[in-house]
């Protein structure tokens, strides 16, 4: 029986690690395989080589693009996947070699509709360490949401977001039904952060049978240049727009748990408004002054709905050191005086970076 998984790639600007990603690919014990590698406009020598490694194995697919963002260029990958499974790969990232087989055996073995497997970061070397391999099978509605999207860090109220979750699953560390991804149409949001985990909530929702375990099988780099690290002066804009499809999604597909997604996503969005003061205080342009950096942040602090989450007792859960004397000083209204007076370390701190 034929059991090809479609590997979806988006690639923009990794050409340092792109080729230890693929290799990791080629040397997966499940040999039936179809990568598909977006190269989403990428400046340097990304696009070439995914040609090259297009050019010495059949089964790798490479798109070059304009760009468009990572959603949009996995969606193009997916409308031209051809594999009976589906599995998302950032190009900076490393798989275990037993990744596909282990996964599809899992999904397999539980006739599930999902396995989701652990991912552990690493920056330069791969450091493995023991572990306790345990699997779960959740089936049913109800267990899929209490048991695997309700464990999410993404829906944990604010005061639960240090808990350790039972299984550190996420998206791109998990093997999905190409079926059920095409039948429920399933795509990635024109946003630039949590467009991944939400195909995941999207895709839990639909499904019946989700097995996890706490093998891990992906290791995601740490990697200062990518999106994740990376300068957004549109962050609070983003923002907005993450929590509005986040609730419309369980407000069409799961309306009965909408208060606890209301609470979880009020945290989500108070701590994405922390992150985008902290983004324009520590990885704006060094070009980008003083009275900007203040005007951004005055604007995210005035927000409405982060106002009102913006407590002494929250800052002390969510900062520490000296961000959290900062962000003391943005409560009380004292924004510009701070910016001015950390203007040059800020600025030191980001040529370095």
């Amino acid at each position: 029986m034929k059991e090809t998984i479609s590997v979806i790639i988006p690639v923009y600007n990794v050409d340092a690690y792109i080729s230890e990603c693929f290799d990791s690919i080629l040397a997966q014990e499940h040999q039936d395989f179809e990568v598909i590698a977006v190269d989403d406009g990428s400046t340097d020598r990304s696009g070439m080589i995914c040609d090259e490694y297009a050019a010495k194995d059949a089964r790798f697919h490479v798109v070059h693009t304009e760009n468009r963002g990572v959603g949009q260029a996995r969606n193009l990958a997916m409308e031209q996947m051809t594999g009976e499974y589906c599995f998302f790969l950032d190009p900076d990232d490393v798989l275990e070699p037993f990744t596909f087989r282990y996964l599809l055996q899992l999904l397999k073995d539980n006739n599930a509709d999902i396995a989701l497997g652990v991912s552990k970061n690493f920056r330069v070397a791969i450091q493995r360490e023991p572990f306790e391999a345990r699997e779960y099978v959740h089936r049913g509605k109800t267990e899929l949401i209490e048991g695997v999207i309700f464990d999410k860090n993404d829906l944990k109220p604010l005061e639960r977001k240090t808990e350790k979750s039972v299984v550190n699953w996420e998206f791109f560390s998990s093997l999905y039904k190409t079926s059920l991804l095409k039948e429920k149409q399933i795509q990635f949001l024109p946003i630039s952060y949590g467009e991944d985990t939400y195909v995941a909530f999207d895709y839990l929702l639909e499904a019946k049978t989700a097995v996890t375990t706490s093998t891990p099988v992906y290791w995601h780099r740490r990697n200062p240049t990518s999106t994740t690290f990376r300068y957004h002066p549109n962050y609070l804009d983003e923002t907005k727009l993450y929590y509005r499809y986040y609730y419309e999604l369980f407000e069409q597909k799961a309306p009965e748990y909408l208060d606890r997604v209301r609470i979880g996503l009020d945290a989500q969005y108070y701590r994405r408004c922390i992150s985008a003061i902290e983004r324009e205080l520590f990885l704006s342009p060094p070009e980008c002054s003083a009275e900007e950096m203040s005007n951004t942040i005055f604007t995210v602090r005035n927000d409405p709905k982060f106002q009102e989450m913006f407590t002494l007792k929250n800052i002390r859960r969510t900062a520490k050191g000296r961000f959290r004397m900062i962000l003391y000083s943005f409560k009380l209204g004292i924004v510009r005086p701070v910016v001015h007076l950390y203007e040059k370390r800020f600025r030191d701190h980001r040529l370095k970076g």
